[in-house]
């Protein structure tokens, strides 16, 4: 009998996995010490910060395998029986506020104009020059006034705030053209 691969290499795995489980602690490697060690404090941490479930895990298993029994008996394939139970499970259950989140923010940007889109890059790219310039005249005259010279630390430590101010400037911008268009 001829084994799929994908039987055979989980063969393997748990082939792999017994052997490393009945060998000591001196017979292991360096790597797979830290390996065990890793498993053991994520054990660990499973056991402290996630609560036991499996209660309400078993009821649902209950619930899913009576309907998809149901499904099946009127004439669905256990396949497509299996689907449609998770269609419906995962139906019933609200999004979380960050998936609802998320759902926005890709429905405006799928739906947004190009002349939206350039708008937003003009502003980003006007504000950031802004602030580069002024960043650079402060810098330059902050420098003339401490040093005499015009290039120098406060010339660079100017150029870079200035920089920032253009970013923030330009996030402003681009924050103003959404709000504008919802």
């Amino acid at each position: 009998m001829t084994l799929t691969d994908k039987t055979q290499t989980a063969i393997e795995t748990l082939a792999k996995k017994a052997v490393k489980n009945t060998l000591s602690s001196n017979e292991l490697s360096y790597f797979e010490k830290v390996a065990r060690k890793f498993d053991e404090i994520e054990e660990k941490a499973r056991q402290k910060f996630y609560p036991n479930r499996k209660e309400d895990e078993a009821e649902l298993e209950i619930y899913i395998q009576d309907y998809v029994e149901e499904l099946i008996a009127n004439g669905l394939s256990e396949e497509d029986a299996l689907e449609k139970a998770a269609a419906v499970i995962f139906a019933e259950q609200p999004k979380n506020p960050e998936e609802k989140r998320k759902e926005a923010y890709q429905a405006h940007y799928e739906n947004i104009s190009v002349a939206e889109e350039e708008a937003i890059g003009l502003t980003y790219g006007s504000r950031i020059f802004l602030g580069i310039v002024i960043g650079a005249m402060l810098g330059i005259i902050t420098q003339i006034i401490y040093t005499g010279s015009l290039f120098g630390i406060a010339f660079g430590v100017f150029l870079v705030l200035g920089l920032f101010l253009g970013v923030a400037l330009g996030l402003a911008g681009h924050a103003k053209i959404v709000k504008t268009k919802s």
